[in-house]
This record gives structure tokens, sequence and C-alpha cells, in this order.
């Protein structure tokens, strides 16, 4: 068996209905403006307008259906999540085996990873029934870990793939399903940068595709309550405190450096950087703290300007943008890391060979 293992391909989908910042304002504020603080509109212009972000893609056919949102009991929006996490999947799924020219059937394992919604049994059920997996493919789904969660199930993945496994690997996220608006400005910031979308990875251990070398997770509970989702009367409502930016900046630099020399390289070898989206504070945070060139975050800062934060799958939509157009060569190596709920931090270490 080899003891390595690749990522092949990379899939994404997204929901159809994209809305740009300045229509998501109106719309808030058509639906709540008469319930917010003079305060928090002027909060919610601000963070709208912020060019870092122009447009993001919502679980809904079209703006029309948005409309729901404001008022949308638990039951409809457990079913919403179920309906678009299984679809924007499949379609994700679907992309990213057509180059390879893999069928479902030839897939040995699943792993979905979410942590907008929760189902039971997992969306890997519906993906199986939907797509036509063999019924004895391994699955596993994971919940919970947040914005960070591609990249452990990437791990996972790496561990199944290097022993022979054909692997798929799905970060979905209905960030939408998690909606609430008040006077909460852990609301309004996570309304204004959150959206959603799907991507799928398909990891093997043969020749094509960019090498998975090395993972390091790291967690810290002394940050929790900076990053994390609560239950207030039985919904989820977003907080991303305003010390998490400094947290981010002091961490994130830490964690990178120490897997970088654990594999006996320096910053300046890494050519390709994926670095998760968390607002343009926090890029532009990492950007100085690991001394990054405009074109080494030139993905991260298209990503989310044109999608918004997705959530997990986002690091695997700006690795796509740079597999496909990163002018990447043979000795290059990358970084991919993202960091959620937990305090939780994760990275990849990727070699072109």
């Amino acid at each position: 068996m080899s003891e390595t293992a690749r990522i092949a391909s990379i899939g994404t989908a997204l929901p159809s209905c994209e809305i740009t910042q300045k229509k998501a304002l109106s719309l808030l504020l058509d639906y709540y403006g008469h319930e917010l603080t003079s305060r928090s509109i002027s909060i919610a212009n601000k963070l709208f307008n912020n060019p870092s972000i122009k447009s993001r893609h919502f679980a809904f056919h079209n703006t029309t259906e948005t409309s729901a949102i404001k008022n949308e009991h638990p039951d409809e929006r457990i079913n919403r999540f179920t309906y678009w996490s299984v679809r924007l999947s499949s379609e994700a799924i679907i992309s990213a085996l057509k180059p390879l020219s893999l069928k479902a059937s030839d897939i040995s394992c699943l792993i979905v990873n979410t942590c907008t919604g929760y189902i039971c049994p997992g969306i890997s059920s519906y993906l199986i029934e939907k797509l036509g997996f063999k019924p004895d493919i391994k699955v596993y789904d994971m919940v919970g870990a947040g914005c960070g969660g591609a990249i452990p199930n990437l791990q996972l993945g790496y561990n199944l793939a290097k022993d022979g496994e054909i692997v798929v690997c799905v970060s979905v996220e209905i960030c939408s399903s998690t909606f609430e608006m008040d006077n909460d400005m852990n609301l309004i910031v996570s309304n204004a940068l959150f959206g959603d979308g799907a991507a799928a990875s398909v990891l093997w251990n043969r020749p094509q595709g960019v090498r998975m070398v090395d993972f390091l997770s790291l967690t810290y509970p002394e940050f929790r309550e900076h990053i994390r989702y609560t239950h207030k009367n039985g919904r989820l409502h977003n907080r991303l405190s305003i010390a998490l930016p400094n947290i981010i900046r002091e961490k994130v630099p830490q964690d990178v450096h120490s897997i970088i020399t654990r594999n006996q390289l320096s910053l300046k070898r890494i050519n390709h950087w994926a670095i998760h989206p968390g607002g343009a504070k926090i890029l532009d945070f990492l950007q100085n703290g690991l001394d990054l060139t405009d074109n080494q975050m030139v993905f991260s800062r298209t990503v989310l300007q044109n999608l918004g934060n997705m959530s997990s799958p986002t690091v695997l939509f700006i690795l796509k943008e740079i597999l496909r157009n990163g002018s990447v060569n043979d000795g290059d190596w990358g970084i991919v890391t993202a960091f959620g709920a937990g305090l939780s931090i994760h990275t990849l270490l990727l070699h072109w060979e």
C-alpha cells in the first residue's frame, strides 16, 4: 500500500439564488428595520457596504423565497436544510467525479461534514440514495466542527485513501438555516458575512493530484465563547466576539509555523495559501502575521468577495481556484488553514510533485 494520499479533484456547488450585499441589506431592512435600533441599522449599513464582499448565495430558489426566513418555523428550516444540503452536496460530488471519469459506484468511502443543521440519518444516507453509491460504502458523518471542518474531514479521508480506498469528502453548509436577527451585534455581523455552498474532494493514492503531506489540528477551549453557536429558544444563534480577529492573529501564525518547521520548511518555501476568509479584517491580520504578498492572498480574498464566508467548504473553494488558476508547478508547497468553533485551528500542508 502507498504511504501517501492525494487530492485528485475538487468540485463545488452553489444555490442559484445570488444576492448582492446592497440587495441583502435592503431585504434585511424591509424584514427587520422596524425592530432594529438606529445603532444597529448604522452598523448594518457599514458592514453590508464594506467592499470585501460583493455578493453571496443562499439556499432558496429565488429572492422572493427569502421572505420566508423571517418567520421560518423550525420544521420548515430543517426541511430546507435537508433539501439544499443534499442537493448541493450531490452537485459538488458529480462535479468532482466527472474529470476523473469515476462513477459513484467506484467510491469506497464517503465523509460528510456540516455544522449548520442536524438530521438523523445524516446527509450521507440521502447521498447514497440519490447518487447510487454502493450500499456497503464506508460512511462517516461529522457534525459540529465549524468553519474549520473541511480539514479534519480530509485528514480522515487521507487515512483511508492511503490504504487504497477511493474517498469522497464533502463539506456542506446551509448557513442561512441558522439565520436569526435582532440587535445582537453577533447576528448583525454574521448576517453580513455568511453564505451557503458545498464542496467535494476525491482522494486516492494514485499519482494524479496534489499530495497531502501533514495535518495539524489544535483546540483552544479557553476561547470557546468567542466563536460558537448558542441555543436560544431551540434555535442556533451565531456568536463571533469582537476579540476574535486578535485571537486568530495570535494563534494561526503560531500553528502554521509549527507544521512548517516540523517538516523542515520555512514560510518562504510556501508558494500557495488557502486561508479561510473569516472576514476581511482577519485576512488582513493573517497576511501581515504570515508576511504574505497580495498575490498569495488573492484567491482567499476573491472567494470572500464573490461568495462570502460559507463556513467549512470555503477553503476548498479557494484551493480549487489555486489548482485551476494558481500557476502551480512541480515542487511547490501549499498551506490550507481554517479555524472555527472550539476555538479550533486546522492546517494542511500540501506538495505538488
